[in-house]
């Protein structure tokens, strides 16, 4: 059974056919600095209000919304608004580094079971193939849904919630 799915595998694509594939179906999500460019520029800018802020300080709450501002805890301020606002953005870009790292970490060993898979498939027997294959299989399935990305389709993730 596995060299029938050796030569099957290897009638129907190349390796150059394989990467070539892969590079279309993944283009879209190629462009990652055009998405991640805007937050330095950002966090400089944020960093450049402080520091002009430093010297004269005023109130926001002169034009306020009828209702009152919705997330701005202290309006008397500009200063201490725009710490509130530093200080969520550093909150938020924390939590997007740490989970950045966690899906690193997480899809790391994914290589490793996917090597062990096609060896399973072209060395293995069909009990064995039934037996350890499903395991591997397992594995890869538990990284995607511990990241949170267990469904790709048209060249696009999503989130399963």
């Amino acid at each position: 059974m596995a060299t029938q799915i050796a030569k099957t595998t290897q009638s129907l694509t190349s390796a150059a056919e394989m990467r070539d594939t892969t590079k279309m179906l993944m283009q879209p999500n190629a462009n990652w600095e055009e998405y991640l460019t805007p937050a330095p520029l950002s966090i400089a800018i944020m960093g450049e209000l402080v520091f002009i802020s430093c010297c004269n300080d005023f109130s926001i709450n002169k034009n306020a919304p009828q209702k009152g501002f919705k997330y701005i805890e202290y309006p008397d301020s500009f200063r201490a608004c725009l710490m509130q606002i530093c200080n969520s953005g550093w909150h938020a870009f924390n939590m997007a580094h740490k989970n950045m790292d966690q899906i690193r970490i997480h899809t790391g060993t994914v290589p490793e079971y996917m090597k062990a898979a096609v060896k399973i498939l072209f060395n293995g027997s069909d009990e064995v193939i039934e037996t350890l294959l499903p395991i591997q299989l397992e594995n890869i399935r538990t990284i995607a849904d511990e990241t949170g990305v267990s469904q790709i389709e048209g060249g696009s993730c999503h989130k399963v919630e």
